[in-house]
């Protein structure tokens, strides 16, 4: 997914595929790598993300939608994922990463 952060607003808040937090986790630890941040800052990132009221749901609801749904687009399967989840609950997705929007801009099967 990258520093690209795709959310999906409905009535009832942000909701997001469980695998947000390690998603998350793997970009912290990748910016503490490269020492864009350290380790202190890392885990103030995590703990910050935690404190959002953000409703999980269980990935593999939607999982078999995302390999289609990445097939079709050619986006990544947890990019899939979050496509599948907008479908799945009626919702609006927000993603501040260009190559998704504009990848699905190009397509008329997710919209």
């Amino acid at each position: 997914m990258g520093v690209g952060i795709v959310l999906l607003l409905i009535a009832n808040g942000l909701n997001v595929p469980d695998s947000l937090l390690l998603e998350m986790d793997s970009i912290i630890c990748k910016w503490i790598r490269r020492k864009a941040i350290n380790a202190t800052e890392g885990n103030g990132v995590r703990n910050a993300l935690r404190q959002y009221p953000i409703q999980q749901h269980q990935l593999t609801v939607c999982l078999d939608s995302a390999f289609v749904i990445a097939h079709q687009t050619g986006q990544s399967i947890y990019d899939g994922l979050y496509i599948a989840l907008a479908v799945l609950l009626k919702g609006r997705m927000v993603t501040a990463d260009g190559k998704l929007y504009d990848g699905l801009n190009k397509t008329t099967s997710v919209r």
